[in-house]
């Protein structure tokens, strides 16, 4: 890390403490709902639990790619942040949630081809139909989650992450009861089995969107925010938002798009080798959560120095968060590796799933330590409104090589002269994270050493 004997490391460092802790716990909860839905589908039958794995696997990956959109908000609300523009950033906020629209429609459209999917992953009798219900139950979550997505990207970068905790807190609070009355039946309802679990989803999904518009309306913090809200389009505050939001999108879509992949071709393995990997993505998304909480606070504090006009504290910024997120990751990758066995044993007590659930586990170690590398980088580099590059990045190694590896040393398809089984997918997923994170420090180390050299306000936007 760059050292700076001026700058105020130990402030900085409680700076992103305090930033990512919230993002943490709320990012956690959302995890959780998976983890919630995994569990308690996990004890009716292997066939509900593949069912639940595919149809969550397709949601989420249209979720976090539409959603992902409105996050280039974020870097813009955070250099406004700092800048003390406030008036524009709820300009800004308004076009995230116009933008919303019709990704909402396209995205909905994409959830309901729900024949498309289960062909895909070549999935026939009772999962399939457990896939199929829990889709349709579950899309009504996409418009209320990408919409909700303008609110958290505002949270975040003026510094009001806890506002985003305590909606998803009571999230998941609701959910446990939705859940068990819509899953197992309950107070005059059927049981719907893991479609229930898609339902809730919906309901929770719903509850958080309407609370986030009601803080945003009434608490006197976003009062001198909420004077530059205004309903129509303004071109120029939605250009900057697509240029930095549509990478972002397909950064997330790529990434999605490893485990959607990775869940379609483990599923022409069986049932369960399809329950283990939901299991361990379970898991894998659950870890994510920290490294992407130190990621994103620090692209606020990146995003608020340039704001400032202060590059150096910038820079210093990015590098303590990385090395925050570093150090987490060793000590999770250790107890990882300790424990796989009692963590299979605690997500099902199916013992043939749980054998090939601690097989892939051997292989998160690693895999978590460079996905934290890579993936506080490339939120920290959105601070710098750098969006492309990193894109580019995790679309070709995490989409491209480790799937590629996946697929001709799995034996998934005949002819590749290998038999290595599901396994092979998360060892290709690990070469490729290698790479990713190599080349994330590389990109991180070349732009933060690049602004200290532009002139205040070259991150700034252009007047509308």
């Amino acid at each position: 890390m760059p050292q700076n004997p001026s700058s105020p490391a130990p402030s900085l460092l409680r700076q992103i403490a305090s930033l990512a802790g919230p993002i943490f716990v709320a990012n956690l909860a959302i995890v959780l709902t998976g983890t919630l839905d995994t569990v308690m589908v996990g004890h009716l039958s292997a066939e509900q639990l593949a069912g639940v794995a595919l149809g969550a696997t397709v949601i989420n990956w249209i979720l976090v790619s539409f959603a992902g959109v409105i996050q280039g908000l974020s870097p813009i609300a955070g250099y406004l942040f700092g800048a003390k523009d406030y008036p524009k950033i709820g300009q800004s906020l308004v076009q995230g949630l116009w933008l919303g629209l019709p990704l909402s429609v396209l995205a909905v459209f994409l959830g309901s081809r729900t024949a498309f999917w289960l062909e895909l992953a070549g999935m026939t009798g009772p999962a399939a139909g457990v896939a199929r219900d829990y889709i349709h139950a579950a899309l009504a979550s996409i418009p209320a989650v990408i919409f909700a997505r303008s609110f958290v990207a505002v949270n975040s970068a003026v510094s009001m992450p806890v506002i985003t905790m305590g909606v998803m807190l009571a999230s998941v609070a609701l959910k446990i009861p939705l859940n068990l009355h819509f899953i197992y039946g309950g107070l005059g309802l059927p049981a719907m089995g893991g479609a229930g679990a898609g339902l809730a989803s919906s309901v929770s999904c719903s509850f958080s969107l309407a609370a986030y518009a009601l803080v945003w309306l009434l608490h006197p913090r976003f009062a001198r925010m909420r004077a530059g809200a205004r309903a129509g389009l303004r071109p120029a505050v939605l250009a900057r938002l697509l240029r930095l939001g549509v990478p972002i999108g397909l950064s997330s879509f790529f990434e999605m798009s490893s485990y959607t992949l990775m869940a379609i071709f483990i599923a022409r393995l069986g049932v369960e080798a399809l329950s283990a990997h939901q299991i361990v993505a379970n898991l894998v998304w659950l870890y994510y959560v920290l490294p992407l909480a130190v990621g994103v606070a620090g692209s606020v504090l990146v995003a608020q120095s340039l704001g400032e006009g202060k590059p150096a504290r910038a820079r210093e910024a990015a590098w303590l968060g990385v090395c925050f997120s570093l150090g987490c990751a060793l000590v999770i990758a250790a107890l990882t590796w300790s424990f796989r066995a009692e963590i299979a044993a605690f997500y099902t007590s199916d013992t043939a799933i749980r054998g090939v659930t601690v097989a892939f586990l051997a292989w998160v170690p690693l895999y978590h330590v460079m996905d934290s590398l890579q993936c506080s980088c490339s939120n920290i580099l959105r601070g710098y409104q750098v969006t492309f590059l990193p894109m580019a990045v995790s679309s070709l190694l995490l989409c491209g090589v480790g799937l590629a590896l996946g697929c001709v040393f799995s034996g998934v398809f005949p002819g590749t002269g290998f038999n290595a089984g599901a396994v092979a997918f998360w060892q290709g997923a690990d070469a490729a994270l290698v790479l990713a994170a190599a080349a994330m420090l590389a990109l991180l180390r070349h732009f933060s050493r690049a602004a200290l050299e532009k002139p205040a306000g070259a991150f700034g936007l252009k007047k509308p």
